[in-house]
């Protein structure tokens, strides 16, 4: 009874929302008239034609390792099973490799990951003898982490099993490091997009024999679709044709002092000490009506006075962060999307409007700064849910979608 109750409670939540497209335009009006922390989208070409710049890399790189595995490998410590919903239909090959990349600086980078070789024949348009690629960009929580834990091995064992090959970057997520500035985010940020673009390298030279590099797709959720949309925004339709996100958001800024997912929450605090902003510090009331609208946007009236302070408190210090992070962010997706005129065709966007880690107010700003591309929604499940939700049960309209646009693409 148990699992019947818990079949049914899944179907329920994943049955298409009625009228979505309705709530979806609702919900990003709201927010609008709100207008707090809402970006312009209006920016400089130059400015940023120079933030790309962050984003270039030396071309080249050199194979360290690359050997096959079965599906049970040690990851992290951990034995894992890779999670396999048609083990019984697919046949695969996984390829681990490592290669390593040189740094503008003259450091050495190792970039990991997972290769899905498929042997199953590919139903859609493709050059003859040749797959199409899917580029998976991990989540926060990187590839096999935590709640997220065989996300991005469903999506593989699914692409590969209709004769798609599948690449998982296993990127290493470390949010912050002692010592580390504000500033140095970005730079964490530009890493992990130059490993992206690294794959789409890897494709056009490694694998140039088996995959059709006109038809390269990414898959993000999070932080990787965060990641996956920079990336399709500073590469040509050529290398990237089309690109899937889950809970994906812009407006960097807002959403780091904003979102309650616990590794930003420390992140958060580790950077408001990191930069000077006294956390004892407790402003005099009564607040200005700009403070005050914040509070009520922020924690909707506290009427308990100590409670009322503390809360204050904390939009003061948030505010703080929010225009130190204005000044130096640099790898704002909202500000390279211009770059790609057609992103708005070659993207689709699962949207939950639910959700407190990457804000449905984010996600709307970027799905409306796009130009609103194709999505589905979700006015039910928060963030992790979701992207849970998705691989479970949203995998046949995700591949419906990539296939489409690559089918559009010309030889």
């Amino acid at each position: 009874m148990k699992n019947i109750a818990l079949i049914l409670s899944i179907l329920f939540l994943a049955l298409p929302q009625i009228g979505a497209a309705k709530n979806v335009k609702k919900e990003w009006r709201k927010y609008k008239k709100r207008g707090v922390h809402m970006l312009k989208t209006n920016y400089p070409k130059n400015k940023v034609l120079a933030a790309a710049k962050g984003f270039d890399y030396i071309k080249g790189y050199e194979i360290l390792d690359n050997y096959e595995i079965d599906g049970i490998h040690k990851f992290e410590k951990n034995e894992v099973r890779i999670f396999n919903p048609l083990e019984h239909e697919v046949d695969y090959n996984i390829y681990k490799y490592r290669i390593k990349r040189m740094k503008k600086d003259g450091t050495p980078q190792d970039i990991k990951f997972y290769y899905y070789r498929s042997n199953i024949p590919y139903q859609g348009k493709t050059a003859a003898g040749k797959r199409p690629l899917l580029i998976i960009s991990p989540t926060i929580k990187g590839i096999l982490g935590g709640t997220f834990a065989n996300v991005e091995p469903t999506w593989a064992n699914y692409f590969a099993a209709r004769g798609i090959n599948v690449i998982i970057l296993k990127l290493g997520e470390k949010l912050y490091t002692p010592g580390q500035k504000t500033l140095e985010l970005n730079k964490w940020i530009q890493d992990k997009v130059i490993a992206i673009r690294m794959m789409v390298d890897f494709a056009n030279e490694t694998l140039k024999d088996e995959i059709d590099t006109k038809r390269v797709a990414l898959y993000g959720a999070s932080l990787g679709g965060i990641r996956s949309v920079i990336a399709m925004s500073l590469e040509p339709k050529e290398r990237i044709a089309a690109g899937v996100t889950v809970a994906t958001g812009g407006n960097f800024a807002d959403l780091w002092v904003t979102s309650n997912q616990k590794e930003v929450v420390a992140m958060r605090e580790f950077m408001m000490e990191i930069e000077g902003i006294n956390t004892n510090f407790m402003p005099a009331r009564p607040f200005s009506k700009k403070k005050k609208k914040l509070y009520k946007k922020h924690y909707k009236g506290v009427k308990d006075k100590d409670k009322y302070d503390n809360a204050m408190h904390e939009v003061y210090k948030r505010e703080k962060l929010y225009k130190i992070m204005q000044k130096i962010n640099n790898v704002e997706p909202l500000q390279f999307i211009g770059l790609r005129k057609t992103l708005v065709e070659d993207l689709f966007m699962f949207i939950s409007l639910k959700d407190s880690k990457v804000r449905s107010k984010n996600q709307l700003e970027l799905w409306q700064a796009i130009g609103q591309p194709e999505f589905s929604s979700n006015g039910r499940l928060n963030h992790s849910p979701y992207i849970l939700l998705v691989a479970k049960l949203k995998l046949d309209t995700a591949f419906a979608e990539i296939q489409e646009r690559l089918d559009k693409v010309l030889d």
